[in-house]
């Protein structure tokens, strides 16, 4: 595991419509203006709401499991707990006592290579959010991920100095300083695409008054326009 591959360095804190005729016009009623007292779209459920659901989502869950209650669930898993301890101790009472001795011994050897791990990691953790304290990085997250990689690429026996290669990332990634956090996004702004032919000069903004006549949304000029209103009888 990288956990062997961790670092070296100095350990740092982190930091209406008308009417009919000879019907006098009704104006119609207005409505009251309600003030909303949620965002729209939030729903507002006071505690004997919430707890009504709550409860109607438990029943509605244990009928589609099959259980009439949810007593009946916690018995059924306390009967489960109940096999299985009764199945681990007739499994050790075939067991002669030296299989015993040496069953405790590996589960015992397990659970302290797990708690050394768990206290790799967390100073592990430490240390990184250390170097990236001090280095100003913001984005701990991927700072973190970047350093594993680092450490497992690494053959075994050696170890890291985190505080040293993530400064060198910094300095030849100028995309990672961005992502860390230490400097603003890098955008990219694409040039425009035009069909103006190579060497020829670049076109010029037409002149108020010059070109041609503007055009609808139909793709006829005004003239045009107007001459198919006069056609259709619409002054």
């Amino acid at each position: 595991m990288f956990i062997s591959n961790l670092f070296r360095g100095p350990l740092r804190a982190p930091e209406g419509e008308p009417t009919g005729a000879g019907t006098p016009a009704v104006d119609p009623p207005v409505a009251p203006t309600v003030e909303p007292t949620a965002p729209v779209g939030s729903i507002t459920l006071t505690s004997e709401q919430l707890r009504d659901r709550l409860d109607r989502s438990r029943t509605a869950f244990l009928r589609a499991n099959g259980f009439a209650s949810e007593d009946e669930l916690k018995a059924l898993r306390q009967r489960d707990v109940d096999r299985v301890a009764t199945e681990e101790a007739a499994r050790k009472a075939t067991m002669t006592r030296e299989q015993q001795l040496q069953e405790e011994l590996a589960q015992a050897n397990a659970r302290s290579v797990a708690s050394e791990e768990r206290a790799a990691r967390a100073h592990f953790d430490r240390h990184v959010a250390g170097v990236c304290a001090t280095l100003g990085v913001k984005n701990l997250d991927y700072a973190t991920f970047l350093v594993e990689q680092a450490a497992q690429a690494i053959p075994d026996g050696q170890e890291l100095d985190v505080q040293a290669w993530l400064q060198s990332r910094l300095e030849s990634h100028p995309a990672t300083r961005a992502a860390l956090g230490i400097d603003a996004p890098v955008t990219s702004v694409i040039d425009p695409v035009t069909t103006v032919p190579v060497g020829a000069p670049p076109p010029t903004a037409p002149r108020p008054g010059n070109g041609p006549a503007p055009v609808d949304a139909f793709g006829m000029d005004a003239a045009a326009w107007q001459a198919k209103r006069e056609a259709l009888g619409i002054s």
